[in-house]
């Protein structure tokens, strides 16, 4: 995807976050949420960004996957945010960015008690880390694992975004 500056605009504010990862089946196997860059940028009017959204991971039974990375790139100057690991577990480690002029990373998950099957997928920038099924989780939130046995539902994580303000 391809953003163009409008006239008259000089600096934008990007919000950069990475998919979380997927959750698993097993105890603690919340997905990781997805790192946040936010970069100020002095821009020129008709130039471009070009946006790549990283994807939420996939649950499974045997191997969730991780969330994508986000990029913006502009005139030379790419700001990435990591994905989240996909759970496993202990729970997916959240990803990781040093692009930003403020970077945050993405939360860990965690089991509310580390003895039952369900598990919250790690917050993102945007929220998340519930620990019952509520689906998919805001931007970047990894997903969650809800139930008692092994077969009950694990969630995908939520996709990567990039918000621009002028």
């Amino acid at each position: 995807q391809t953003w163009t500056v409008p006239a008259g605009v000089t600096t934008v504010k990007l919000t950069v976050t990475g998919g979380g990862g997927g959750a698993g089946s097993s105890k603690s196997s919340g997905g990781g949420a997805g790192a946040t860059a936010i970069k100020y940028l002095t821009v020129a009017p008709s130039g471009s960004i070009v946006i790549t959204i990283g994807a939420g991971g996939n649950p499974s039974n045997s191997s969730p996957s991780a969330g994508g990375s986000t990029t913006a790139v502009y005139s030379g100057t790419t700001i990435t945010a990591g994905g989240g690991a996909g759970g496993n577990s202990r729970g997916g480690d959240g990803g990781y960015t040093s692009d930003g002029d403020i970077n945050i990373l993405g939360g860990t998950a965690i089991s509310p008690d580390g003895n039952t099957y369900s598990a919250m997928g790690g917050a993102s920038y945007w929220g998340g880390g519930f620990s019952t099924n509520y689906g998919d989780g805001p931007f970047g939130s990894g997903g969650n694992r809800f139930g008692h046995t092994t077969s009950e539902v694990n969630n995908k994580g939520g996709a990567g975004v990039v918000v621009i303000e002028y």
